[in-house]
């Protein structure tokens, strides 16, 4: 005999928004530093990188619903950021230590700051 079980409502997928708002930021950063650096492949990647992190700190406050741990998601991003910022800048490996704890601290107080962030 089959039990019906009720079902949950289906909770959109984090990786559709994250995935968006990665692309987003990854082609828009890409775009600038294509722009600002004449071309320089090396900057156009490290600035693809870092909006692809930063699209991907933005996702849960744009959709919280969608991730079971936003924090942890923009922890996490954030902390990423940071690194990448500080290899960006040539800094050692204090250097890129402290970028990591910065970044994870500014990603774990996003919900606090991107509300006041104007999106397209």
């Amino acid at each position: 005999m089959k039990r019906h079980l009720a079902r949950q409502p289906r909770r959109s997928p984090g990786w559709r928004v994250g995935a968006l708002c990665a692309a987003v930021g990854a082609v828009t950063l890409a775009v600038v530093g294509g722009i600002l650096s004449a071309g320089e492949p090396l900057t156009i990647i490290m600035m693809g990188a870092f909006g692809l992190f930063f699209g991907l700190l933005a996702a849960p406050s744009i959709q919280p619903a969608a991730f079971r741990r936003p924090a942890l998601v923009q922890t996490l991003c954030g902390a990423i950021t940071g690194g990448l910022a500080t290899v960006m800048l040539g800094l050692g490996g204090e250097g890129i230590a402290f970028g990591l704890l910065a970044g994870g601290i500014i990603g774990w107080l996003a919900p606090a700051w991107l509300r006041y962030v104007t999106m397209p």
